[in-house]
């Protein structure tokens, strides 16, 4: 059975080089064909983060706790990272 992994992204910009490094990372720690893996731009939610209740960020809170492996991605600006 696969290994469950599941990236989060906090790079407000979709697609960003934070992605890049974090899928990089995951594809150099795992043998190919051992897992699959998601990646949740969080980007994608900005305008729903704040709100509650949102049910769809539930299920990625859910999805994300059910994971094997999650690696959370985050850029920095000025010396500190995203929230």
């Amino acid at each position: 059975m696969p290994l469950d992994v599941s990236v989060v992204v906090g790079n407000p910009k979709v697609n960003s080089r934070t992605r890049m490094v974090a899928e990089t990372l995951v594809s150099m720690l795992l043998q190919p064909g051992t897992f699959q893996c998601e990646v949740i731009e969080l980007g994608e939610y900005a305008a729903d983060l704040m709100r509650w209740p949102a049910e769809h960020i539930d299920e990625l809170g859910t999805r994300v706790a059910g994971s094997d492996l999650v690696v959370f991605a985050s850029p920095t600006y000025k010396a500190t990272y995203t929230g």
